[in-house]
């Protein structure tokens, strides 16, 4: 039995090895992975033999539980061949239904990573879904698929459709949420323990913590952490390109300062860049919040070549603020189109 501590959680979960077993037994295309948290174990909750992916499915969406979170593990290669795939590769479901009680969300989310470290041997893709409908082939493949170029000319000319109709989605959580004081974050996102770890690992400096959006109905921030990231042009060449993430890092040429960069490249599709940018206040937030940060930079960038050293160098009134108006010079009275000043009016005496 592999003995793996559950990131972000004080729990050591425990991967059974007959779980790990039946995942390589070549008989075995899939298997769902149940969290016992009273055990402190991921063990086997069910196998399903090989056979065509879209007949796994089914029996896979059959087995899944309401409000229960899981995962599934499943090879992608099968008899059909109907994924590009080899033997080695799997895709890794997070199940994580509606409803699904927070702590159990938590460990189910920090429980696909302990996965992947006890499947190392293996390739690995990762896909999320909030319903028992997409635990599926179809669902994998417009997951983990790259847009066409066709594709990304249709998404920017259905932008304003698109931007509409996320707007109406927002519009709809914020009635539904509670009210809120003014200031503070109207759209409201879980943290994932990786995310959290994540932060911490950026305070310390010479790390980047690149944190995602995901889930749908569930909307949850999760983290993973870049190495030897000193600074903005570190980044370059490391982030997705079709994906956006913030990025939390400590900026040497900014004396240590903390920098957030809302990296937003060019081709991501209309409704992804929209729900981005939405949840922005509400990162900024979680960011202050975890790491104690009073002063902020923040940056948007959607180019490789914009990643430089200076952002974040000029913030002095937090988060890329401008001066207050105490800051700013008074300019006094200023008389009116076709009037003059009199003495006494607020123009002041000029200096000798």
């Amino acid at each position: 039995m592999i003995m793996m501590p559950l990131g972000g959680t004080d729990a050591k979960f425990k991967v059974d090895d007959d779980l790990i077993s039946t995942i390589e037994d070549a008989g075995v295309q899939a298997v769902k992975v149940t969290i016992d948290v009273t055990g402190e174990k991921l063990s086997l909750g069910a196998s399903f033999p090989s056979a065509p992916l879209d007949e796994v499915f089914k029996g896979i969406q059959g087995s899944v539980e309401e409000k229960v979170p899981c995962l599934i593990v499943a090879k992608l290669l099968d008899a059909d061949k109907s994924v590009d795939a080899g033997p080695k590769d799997l895709a890794l479901f997070g199940y994580m239904p509606e409803g699904s009680p927070p702590k159990l969300r938590m460990l189910q989310a920090s429980s696909r990573k302990t996965m992947k470290e006890a499947l190392s041997g293996w390739s690995i893709r990762e896909v999320v879904a909030g319903e028992a409908s997409e635990l599926s082939r179809t669902h994998f493949v417009e997951s983990t698929r790259s847009m066409t170029a066709e594709e990304r000319r249709d998404a920017m000319s259905r932008e304003e459709l698109e931007r509409e109709e996320v707007q109406k989605q927002v519009s709809k959580e914020q009635s539904a949420a509670p009210r809120m004081m003014a200031g503070m974050a109207s759209l409201k996102i879980e943290a994932d323990p990786s995310f959290i770890d994540g932060c911490a690992a950026a305070k310390e400096g010479e790390k980047a913590c690149v944190a995602k959006i995901e889930g749908d109905k569930t909307t949850t921030l999760t983290g993973s952490v870049l190495e030897g990231i000193s600074k903005p042009s570190d980044l370059k060449g490391k982030l997705p390109d079709d994906q956006p993430c913030y990025v939390l890092l400590k900026n040497s040429e900014a004396e240590g300062r903390l920098v957030l960069v809302s990296w937003l490249p060019d081709n991501v599709a209309a409704r992804a860049r929209m729900k981005f940018s939405s949840f922005k206040a509400s990162v900024v937030s979680m960011v202050k919040s975890e790491t104690g940060a009073d002063k902020l930079a923040t940056s948007e960038v959607t180019d490789q070549d914009d990643l430089t050293d200076d952002i974040g160098v000029q913030v002095e009134h937090g988060e890329n603020e401008s001066p207050s108006t105490e800051d700013k010079p008074k300019t006094g009275f200023k008389p009116p189109v076709g009037g003059f000043a009199l003495p006494g009016m607020g123009m002041g005496l000029p200096r000798h």
